[in-house]
């Protein structure tokens, strides 16, 4: 089987095709918008790994939490291709993505915690064994940074991994966390598709959505204007 992965939780559009013995190809570029480079980055990948759109046999998206407008963007990017081809969808939580990164941790909890802006952080805990396949130890979670600890369970000495790190390292400071070695900060497309391929079921292609988390400013304001 071969899919076509996409995440863009983050300000990294990472593009990938997979299958069962890998990663085929990865492309990835830093942006201020997704939509101006990720459906030339699908034509790189897929050119790259000799295929065809019509070669594929679906695509896995990373569905959040994240960017909201990026969210969209690679959703509705997702969508449109399977809508288009004829195949299947399946949506991947970007924080697992990103505990696949963190690499094999056995006995230890894994953080993925990504930077929500405003002050706040997504972020689950996993245990993430030698075959890279993250088990959810937590909700996923938004909270203040000070917080993340207690929201989490107070896990003892994780390792974390995510663009939270940096931006809030006050928040991992005296938990005896240690960063991931080597770990990217962002979820791979490689990462998405690979746990799509490890028995996922494939997702509702009129009804799937991005996993928020979070209220947007819109639902907040409509909300707090109705008595």
């Amino acid at each position: 089987m071969k899919l076509l992965a996409i995440d863009t939780s983050t300000w990294t559009t990472s593009v990938a095709v997979v299958c069962p013995a890998g990663v085929v190809v990865q492309r990835e570029r830093a942006v201020d918008t997704h939509s101006d480079v990720l459906l030339a980055l699908v034509d790189d990948a897929l050119h790259a790994a000799g295929m065809t759109p019509a070669d594929l046999d679906g695509v896995a998206v990373g569905a959040g939490p994240g960017s909201f407008t990026g969210l969209r963007i690679g959703m509705a990017t997702a969508k449109g291709l399977c809508f288009a081809l004829g195949v299947p969808l399946w949506t991947v939580s970007s924080l697992a993505a990103l505990a696949r990164d963190a690499g094999p941790h056995p006995g230890r909890t894994v953080i993925a915690a990504l930077d929500a802006k405003k002050s706040e952080v997504f972020a689950a805990a996993y245990a993430v064994g030698d075959d890279r396949v993250p088990h959810a130890l937590s909700d996923e979670v938004v909270c203040r940074p000070r917080g993340l600890a207690a929201a989490l369970g107070n896990p003892a000495a994780p390792v974390v991994v995510g663009t939270a790190v940096a931006a809030y390292p006050d928040a991992f400071a005296g938990w005896d966390a240690r960063v991931a070695p080597a770990a990217r900060a962002t979820p791979s497309a490689e990462s998405v598709g690979m746990l799509a391929l490890c028995g996922a079921t494939a997702a509702d292609l009129a009804t799937a959505v991005p996993h928020y988390v979070r209220l947007s400013d819109a639902e907040i304001n409509r909300r707090d204007r109705i008595p």
